[in-house]
């Protein structure tokens, strides 16, 4: 069994998903040959950036208050809009990829929400640990 099961399983750790690898997704397809879905995917992640810059260096509960009035009608709204897309764009082409990517990831995101402690993706971890 994965590590990462394995952690996971007693319900005491729980998983947080990266928001800069949801980006990430997007990012390529946009620079690649580009398309409008993963254009205003990316505007739409930037709005998420946006709310977590205000509150840098808050204490936590006033970060996760924050969140919960702005973050997650956003994340929300993101959600929503991906789903929609599905239905415009065929399954084998790289933006459904992304979409699909992006739910089983937005999903497992949802934490940092209720969390103030929690970061919206894991850049500053990695960081570290390439150091």
């Amino acid at each position: 069994m994965e590590l990462a099961g394995v952690l996971y399983r007693g319900g005491q750790i729980k998983e947080v998903a990266c928001l800069a690898h949801v980006r990430r997704k997007f990012f390529e397809i946009h620079v690649a040959p580009g398309s409008a879905i993963s254009k205003e995917a990316l505007m739409r992640i930037a709005e998420l950036y946006q709310v977590e810059q205000a509150i840098r260096r808050k204490p936590p509960e006033q970060r996760q208050r924050i969140r919960q009035q702005h973050a997650a009608p956003k994340l929300d709204n993101l959600e929503a809009w991906l789903h929609g897309q599905l239905t415009r764009v065929s399954g084998k082409k790289a933006v459904a990829d992304a979409i699909h990517y992006g739910f089983t990831r937005l999903c497992r995101l949802r934490i940092y929400l209720e969390d103030g402690r929690l970061a919206i993706d894991s850049n500053a971890a990695e960081r570290v640990c390439a150091a």
